[in-house]
Formats: structure tokens, C-alpha cells, sequence
């Protein structure tokens, strides 16, 4: 694997201020097994996306199990951002998510893939339906 194809620390959601902005005042939605909290992102960033992974602890009590799915949603994610990420460069968008694994038993690999790539296909037609801006406190919901 080339640095190109890799998850970089550029592509990856960090910050504990983004995070929080991102689950208060960002958009979201629900395609099981994933919860995905989004927000356009207003500052330039140097990739089109900015990704992170969450799964909980409630619903997954070993570390081990935790980890392997957060390394299978990353993978799965990492192999098919490239025409994800290329739609975004189109549009002049550029976005920061957070993908929450909701299910209660683990998936395979395959299984997770499949449903990334739907996530990531749901995300542009939110985004072209003009959600995931920051709402200022005034501004109603859409």
C-alpha cells in the first residue's frame, strides 16, 4: 500500500472542539448499522473529508471487539473514498463526519463495506439537499 492509499492523519477527524461542534450543531442520520453525524466543513482542509469511527462501549464491552470494528468501518471506508472524496472536489465541498456503529452483534467485513458505501452515497444526496451547513441559533431547522 502506497501513502496515496493510505488513511492519513489529514483525512482522520480530530479535535475534541470539531467533535463536539460536529454532534451539537451538525446534521445526521441513521442507515443501519451506522449513525452519521456530518457538518460541512467552512475552514479549507487539505483533504475533501475529514472521517472518524466510533463504537461504544455499551454495546461492545471488549476492547478487542471494539477495535476490530472500528479497523474493518476504516478499511472499508479507506477503499472507497477515492469517488466519494472526487464527488466532493466536484461539488467544491468538503466535509467532517463521524460514523458511529449502532448494531448490537459485530458484522463481517464484506457486510460493513457494502454498507459504507451506501453511507457514503446517502451523504452526497444529503449534502445536495442542502443539509449538514451549521445553523446559527436563530435559524430553523430544515
Amino acid at each position: 500500500m502506497t501513502k496515496a492509499q493510505g488513511l492519513g492523519k489529514k483525512a482522520r477527524l480530530h479535535g475534541q472542539k470539531t467533535i463536539g461542534l460536529l454532534f451539537e450543531k451538525g446534521s445526521s442520520f441513521t442507515l443501519f448499522p451506522f449513525r452519521v453525524s456530518w457538518m460541512v466543513s467552512d475552514t479549507r482542509q487539505a483533504e475533501a473529508a475529514e472521517m472518524g469511527v466510533a463504537v461504544p462501549k455499551r454495546n461492545f464491552k471488549r476492547a478487542v471487539k471494539r477495535n476490530l470494528l472500528k479497523r474493518r468501518m476504516r478499511e472499508a471506508y479507506r477503499k472507497n473514498r477515492n469517488e466519494f472524496c472526487g464527488e466532493l472536489v466536484k461539488r467544491g465541498a468538503s466535509v467532517k463526519m463521524m460514523i458511529l456503529f449502532t448494531a448490537r452483534e459485530p458484522l463481517e467485513y464484506k457486510e460493513i463495506e457494502g454498507k459504507i458505501i451506501l453511507t457514503l452515497q446517502r451523504l452526497l444526496k444529503e449534502y445536495d439537499a442542502g443539509k449538514g451547513r451549521i445553523r446559527k441559533e436563530n435559524e430553523p431547522r430544515g
